[in-house]
């Protein structure tokens, strides 16, 4: 782990369901925000795949909005299912059979020992959190209802028709001029990378040792944010893309990493 930059991957939520969700065992999205979560998992998988020996994939950020949760745990499924089908050198850890009756450090001591039964593999771990330490979310724009935090948020997003690049020129701009309720964009980026640092430093306190990569789910807007303020860096190395995967990648120990922005979705 670098200790002045974080190496991450990060998600943006899956296709979001206003209302009841269609998809019941994954509240928030829709069954075409689950089938393409399914699809995007191949991203992680290559990550694991990639990751050097004894590494930890850590997939354990997500925001207070149940479609985060849902993107994550759809994730988990398919890399879990994987990992088994391609034979990958991995051990998998996740929630399901963490109930915490004993508290959480009875039961990530559990995690730590089982990863120690296999000290020479590579760990999937996926333990979702939302742990407000963290900061890495946190939906500024829309309640966990569905309603909207502000008026501006609302003007904002319905403004600009939901494109999201649209919705964060105009937030650049709308704070650069005073507009009431505009959030300073560099200040979400720092926080959300300061949050990524205290996840690192969790995890890695579960798996002494290993190299940490973790990975999270957040909001578009966010993630958009993110990674233009990581591009504007001139130390950072880093160029933006902009492919067809749902994935973005940051690795600042790279010369040529690239941020890989994700579609969009809300």
């Amino acid at each position: 782990m670098n200790s002045e930059n974080p190496n991450f991957f990060a998600s943006r939520h899956a296709e979001r369901s206003f209302g009841s969700s269609p998809a019941h065992e994954y509240p928030g999205l829709t069954e075409k925000g689950v089938e393409s979560a399914r699809e995007q998992a191949s991203i992680i998988t290559g990550i694991i795949k990639d990751a050097p020996e004894r590494g930890v994939i850590a997939l354990c950020g997500v925001s207070e909005a149940p479609r985060t949760r849902s993107t994550a745990k759809v994730y988990t499924e398919t890399v879990e299912r994987e990992i088994t089908r391609q034979g990958i050198d991995c051990f998998p850890i996740d929630e399901s059979g963490l109930r915490f009756e004993n508290g959480p450090t009875a039961e990530l001591d559990e995690v730590s020992n089982s990863a120690k039964q296999h000290p020479d593999s590579k760990i999937f771990f996926s333990m979702p959190l939302f742990i407000k330490q963290f900061k890495i979310g946190g939906d500024r724009w829309q309640n966990e209802d569905g309603s909207w935090a502000s008026e501006y948020a609302e003007h904002l997003f319905k403004n600009a028709n939901f494109d999201i690049q649209k919705i964060v020129e105009q937030l650049n701009k709308d704070y650069r001029i005073g507009i009431e309720g505009a959030i300073n964009p560099e200040d979400l980026a720092k926080e959300q990378l300061v949050g990524i640092k205290r996840l690192q430093e969790f995890i890695s306190k579960i798996f002494p040792g290993r190299d940490i990569v973790v990975g999270f789910v957040g909001h578009s807007p966010n993630l958009e944010i993110l990674a233009q303020y990581l591009a504007k860096g001139e130390e950072t190395g880093l160029q933006v893309a902009f492919p067809e995967t749902g994935i973005m990648q940051v690795n600042f120990s790279d010369d040529h990493a690239d941020i890989k922005l994700p579609e969009q979705a809300i």
